[in-house]
């Protein structure tokens, strides 16, 4: 790690990111998009729910720091949403806590033709979707004001890719019951290729009162490009 990035980051964070996430050991967010230290904003909570507290720290990053994205990051296999499909009991705290995955599994079973890793992953997707559509009733005013923009995403464990998701909680040409076939995003993104319309795009974006020392690095501008669904 850039022991210049490491001193600048003790003075002041400028995080272009807010990224909320599953707790899983195998998924954390700065390796996940390869990113470093002082880049990411992280709220990171078993099956990546949006309740109060991840609200309020989502929005601390958005009014305090001037983070102008947020992304919300399900994963293939996600553990929480196992549990909750397996019917059994729960400790009540995990209970509550999951209250919300139960929506997106109740919403994956209604489609009878899902079933194993299939049915789990169709869930991971609808509990994105949730999570993104609370977060922007909760944030409502924040996007009409042009401070932020949310969008969801799923991290897949085997092949190391991030998929793009949309409003409808599913990628962009997937069924639930498909595997995501559009939008995928390598993860190196400081190795992208740049051109004058993503950098603009991204650019342009920023939000009144955001600033930064430097100029925005390689891999923000292509980050955020990627999550506006910019293509060449």
């Amino acid at each position: 790690m850039d022991v210049e990035c490491i001193r600048a980051a003790a003075a002041e964070q400028h995080p272009f990111a807010v990224v909320l996430s599953c707790a899983h050991s195998r998924v954390p967010p700065e390796i996940v998009f390869d990113q470093g230290i002082g880049d990411l904003f992280t709220v990171r909570v078993a099956g990546n729910v949006a309740n109060g507290d991840e609200i309020a720290s989502i929005e601390f990053a958005v009014e305090q720091l001037h983070t102008p994205l947020c992304v919300v990051v399900g994963h293939t296999g996600c553990a929480a949403i196992q549990a909750v499909l397996s019917g059994n009991r729960l400790p009540l705290e995990i209970d509550q806590l999951f209250r919300q995955i139960k929506t997106a599994v109740n919403e994956a079973r209604a489609h009878a033709w899902l079933s194993g890793a299939k049915l789990v992953n169709a869930a991971v997707r609808m509990n994105v979707g949730q999570s993104v559509e609370t977060l922007r009733n909760h944030l409502r005013k924040l996007i009409e004001q042009q401070k932020v923009h949310i969008v969801g995403a799923e991290y897949h464990m085997d092949c190391r890719e991030v998929v793009w998701l949309d409003a409808q909680h599913q990628d962009r040409k997937s069924r639930p019951n498909e595997p995501p076939v559009g939008g995928r995003l390598n993860l190196c993104l400081g190795k992208s290729v740049l051109n004058l319309r993503c950098t603009g795009l991204a650019l342009r974006f920023r939000a009144p009162g955001y600033v930064r020392r430097t100029r925005p690095r390689a891999h923000e501008i292509v980050f955020l490009t990627e999550c506006f669904g910019v293509r060449d």
